[in-house]
């Protein structure tokens, strides 16, 4: 995918200036993505922990990868995603849902497979593979 959209969920990170559109919730992106079947997302970066008393990103991950009863998805095309949460179990479930959801061909998604440190205005792609994946069984 040569051309495509770069988006950012987060609650309280800022993006690095690579995005092209941030959310600060799983509810916001979603309503986007219900409007925008047709986008390409050439990356997409999620957190996991939205805020309290709201979708987090599992909840957000299932919402996007669970079809509905003519077997469609509500994520639009997307050719990257990355997970940038600081909660080892939240990346793990998120991780699991969008591999299963590739093994099962709903998707055809390339998906990072370490954590991804995303500190205000920086996104690092580097393997930060921390203990806590072996404390996941990841």
């Amino acid at each position: 995918m040569a051309d495509g959209l770069k988006i950012f969920v987060d609650d309280n990170r800022f993006p690095s200036p690579e995005y092209d559109k941030t959310f600060q919730g799983a509810e916001f992106f979603i309503k986007w993505a219900k409007n925008n079947q047709d986008a390409k997302i050439k990356k997409l970066s999620l957190d996991h922990d939205l805020g309290v008393n709201y979708m987090d990103g599992t909840q957000l991950c299932q919402k996007l990868l669970t079809p509905n009863s003519k077997g469609q998805i509500l994520l639009p095309e997307t050719e990257y995603v990355q997970f940038h949460t600081n909660n080892a179990r939240g990346w793990k479930n998120m991780y699991k849902l969008f591999r299963t959801a590739k093994e099962k061909g709903l998707i055809k998604t390339e998906i990072c497979p370490y954590l991804v440190v995303a500190t205000d205005g920086q996104d690092r792609d580097e393997a930060f593979i921390y203990d806590f994946l072996i404390l996941c069984n990841c």
